[in-house]
């Protein structure tokens, strides 16, 4: 995953939490069939967490754009919006780009 070489760019804590994400990003499948096998204590514990890395990740600088945009998109996901979750990874593609990735 091209994400992964902009998490070797960030601080420690940022670097922590970016690997978190693509750890995420990388187990699971949330398109819609793995959604509603996703026990719905476990989709709230997954958005939560998601969103707070996400929100840690926009505030910490440029550098940690695209895994947040990756975790918006794996929100999305989760939400069953995939039309919008479609959208976020080609916007993280672009992110990626622009850091020459």
């Amino acid at each position: 995953m091209r994400a992964q070489s902009v998490a070797a760019l960030l601080g420690a804590q940022e670097r922590t939490d970016a690997e978190r994400v693509l750890s995420l990003a990388a187990s699971a499948s949330f398109d819609e069939h793995a959604q509603q096998a996703i026990d719905a204590d476990v989709n709230l514990m997954l958005r939560r967490e998601l969103g707070r890395l996400v929100e840690l990740l926009s505030r910490r600088g440029a550098k940690a754009v695209p895994i947040a945009t990756l975790g918006r998109a794996l929100l999305a996901e989760l939400a069953g919006d995939s039309k919008a979750a479609a959208q976020l990874r080609r916007e993280c593609d672009v992110n990626l780009s622009m850091f020459g990735f």
